[in-house]
């Protein structure tokens, strides 16, 4: 499922952005452009991250940006951005380099591919891979797995 939904289009790595709000803007822009969400879903993230906090920072440099599917989903998706020299967000001790944003039509929807993300969570190897991959062809290698 990972692989069907993350697709090379859907890919970015970069070595910086200027800040949290930049980060998820480049995460959700194939998303955007290929009609997975509107625009109005990246204002949704932003708007509570304000109001919540960074809730979606699962473990130190890995983040899972989100928000309610009727704030602009059109379909699932899933992007992925490496921002290999990490940005920091409200609250967080850690940069965040791994950017999986979800996008998913209702919360039940959405469980699956959670759960095959958590089982890349738990590879220390492939984690490391992502952590230090080069180019887009390097996360498609460890993406391919799952």
């Amino acid at each position: 499922m990972i692989t069907e939904l993350l697709t090379e289009e859907r890919i970015a790595v970069v070595d910086d952005v200027s800040d949290w709000q930049s980060a998820i803007a480049l995460a959700v822009a194939p998303l955007i452009a290929d009609g997975t969400v509107r625009e109005s879903y990246l204002q949704a993230i932003i708007e509570s991250t304000f109001s919540n906090g960074p809730y979606y920072v699962l473990a130190p440099g890995i983040a899972m940006p989100h928000a309610r599917p009727e704030t602009g989903v059109n379909q699932n998706g899933l992007a992925f951005l490496l921002v290999k020299n990490g940005v920091n967000f409200p609250d967080q001790a850690d940069p965040v380099k791994l950017h999986f944003l979800l996008a998913a039509r209702d919360p039940h929807q959405h469980i699956a591919l959670i759960t095959q993300l958590s089982e890349l969570f738990c590879s220390e190897t492939d984690l490391d891979a992502l952590f230090n991959a080069n180019d887009v062809a390097e996360v498609l290698k460890v993406i391919s797995r799952y």
